[in-house]
């Protein structure tokens, strides 16, 4: 079974860019996004999506098994970065659908998608998965293809405006 890896991520105080002027709702959050994946698209994501996010636009990440709390069950966890991040960040290939964990992980999001109407799932889709593997509520929706030649070449602005825009629908 493959493991599950977590991250989010929030602003550098040292932050280069001016911050956007927020909502008070959006003030709420401590993260600006929580990421799922599958363990086996770690290397796009930690070779690919952190630097980018860290290192080009000045974003701080949370690494589940550094910031998640010791002694709180995982699921309490999980569902906690869902809901104090602005964003979710799904990246999706055939890997995403074989785990268990980011099943979980996605119903959460997408509980919350529901619940609040906030707009707060981004689709990034990594491979040439059937798009039709998306849950219902996602297919509808605009997200990211990277294995379009076209999109890999804005795949980066188009997320960094994702995580900058507000969540209202």
């Amino acid at each position: 079974m493959a493991a599950l890896i977590i991250i989010c991520w929030r602003r550098r105080s040292r932050n280069k860019r001016p911050l956007l002027p927020r909502s008070p709702s959006e003030l709420e959050f401590e993260y600006d996004a929580f990421v799922i994946f599958s363990s086996q698209d770690s290397d796009w994501v930690i070779k690919t999506l952190i630097p980018t996010l860290e290192e080009k636009h000045d974003f701080k990440c949370c690494v589940h098994y550094r910031d998640f709390v010791i002694g709180v069950p995982l699921r309490e966890n999980m569902v906690n970065s869902v809901y104090n991040s602005r964003k979710t960040i799904a990246v999706v290939s055939k890997n995403f659908f074989n785990s268990n964990y980011c099943g979980s992980e996605m119903d959460y999001a997408l509980h919350r998608l529901v619940e609040r109407r906030d707009n707060s799932v981004v689709v990034i889709k990594l491979d040439d998965v059937d798009s039709r593997k998306l849950p219902r509520e996602l297919r509808k929706r605009s997200y990211i293809d990277y294995p379009q030649n076209v999109e890999k070449d804005h795949w980066e602005r188009k997320l960094v405006s994702c995580l900058t825009t507000s969540n209202d629908l």
